[in-house]
C-alpha cells in the first residue's frame, strides 16, 4: 500500500502541481502551486505507517520539509 502511495505521488506530482491559467479581466492570471516551507506533524509513537506515508509524500512531492 505504501509503495503504491508513493509511487502514484512520484508520478502524478508534476501535473497535479502545474499552473492552472483562471480566466479574469486581466491579461493572464494563474494559480501557482509552491512550497510551504516546514511542515511539522505530531503523531502517536504507534500510529500506523500509513499514516506517515499519507502526510508526508504529497508534502515532500510539493517540496515541503517534513519534521515528524
Amino acid at each position: 500500500m505504501e509503495k503504491s502511495t508513493l509511487d502514484y505521488f512520484a508520478q502524478n506530482a508534476e501535473r497535479m502541481l502545474s499552473d492552472e491559467l483562471v480566466d479574469t479581466e486581466f491579461s493572464k492570471s494563474f494559480i501557482a502551486f509552491e512550497p510551504l516551507g516546514v511542515i511539522f506533524a505530531i503523531m502517536p509513537w504507534n500510529y500506523p505507517f500509513w499514516q506517515v506515508i499519507r502526510f508526508g509524500a504529497p508534502a515532500l512531492s510539493v517540496g515541503n520539509v517534513m519534521i515528524l
